[in-house]
């Protein structure tokens, strides 16, 4: 089961144990930046709350903060590159690209493309 944080935050249940999910490799607007609500509702409409989902992990299991670092799938789709697919988060491999990178930067320069999301110009 799963509840949305935010647009690159969840917490799921795992085995009867809550956890907080940091989605891998993509970076949504925080809070009291542009574009976060609708990073969020975005987020939010893909999986929504109670949904039931998949983590799939590379190397880093967790962050410094101590979240769960993972891909998140939902009927077989990774909702991490859809994310950016829709323009509501950036890649992000500062860490490392990982697995999906060649999906991740196709995915971020057809959102620049097309102008959507947090790729908007006024």
């Amino acid at each position: 089961m799963v509840h949305v944080v935010d647009g690159d935050t969840v917490h799921v249940d795992v085995r009867g144990q809550r956890r907080k999910v940091r989605m891998l490799r993509i970076d949504a607007p925080e809070m009291n930046e542009a574009g976060y609500r609708e990073a969020t509702r975005a987020l939010i409409q893909r999986i929504p709350r109670g949904t039931r989902i998949e983590l799939e992990y590379e190397n880093e299991r967790q962050d410094r903060h101590g979240r769960d670092l993972a891909y998140v799938f939902h009927r077989g789709e990774n909702v991490n590159v859809e994310m950016v697919t829709g323009g509501y988060a950036r890649f992000f491999d500062r860490y490392g690209a990982g697995r999906y990178a060649d999906g991740f930067r196709a995915a971020e320069n057809a959102a620049k493309a097309e102008n959507k999301g947090i790729w908007e110009r006024d």
